[in-house]
């Protein structure tokens, strides 16, 4: 188990990040207004964000319900790729080409801000 400092330390980085792309001004947040290089930083960034919030919510989640977690995890994972590859299918024109990258980022920061308040609810 982690000490209080280590984690307090954990939950401001995490948080800083949460919006904004350390070193780059990106807010994350904004995908619907980014294009190219951007997208791709923030999808990577949205997606460490991700793995991070969950790795603190399976810590702090009673070994019997862990399971669950990552199983609910796996079938939102499944759900967003599934609707994000839709959403690229129906878009036209340039939309086309940055639809997915758009719809991952913003149901990834959505999923990240559930399991943010999953925690709070826990504590």
């Amino acid at each position: 188990m982690m000490n209080k400092s280590h984690l307090a330390a954990i939950l401001l980085t995490v948080s800083i990040s949460h919006s904004v792309l350390a070193g780059t001004g990106l807010n994350c947040r904004e995908a619907n207004q980014m294009e190219g290089e951007s997208l791709g930083h923030c999808t990577e960034q949205s997606d460490r964000e991700l793995n991070e919030t969950f790795k603190l919510v399976m810590n702090e989640t009673h070994t019997g319900h862990q399971k669950l977690l990552r199983e609910a995890q796996q079938a939102w994972i499944k759900m967003r790729d599934a609707d994000c590859k839709f959403r690229e299918a129906i878009a036209a024109g340039y939309e086309r080409g940055v639809a997915k990258d758009r719809c991952l980022i913003r149901r990834t920061m959505e999923r990240i801000d559930q399991l943010d308040a999953m925690r709070s609810a826990a504590r």
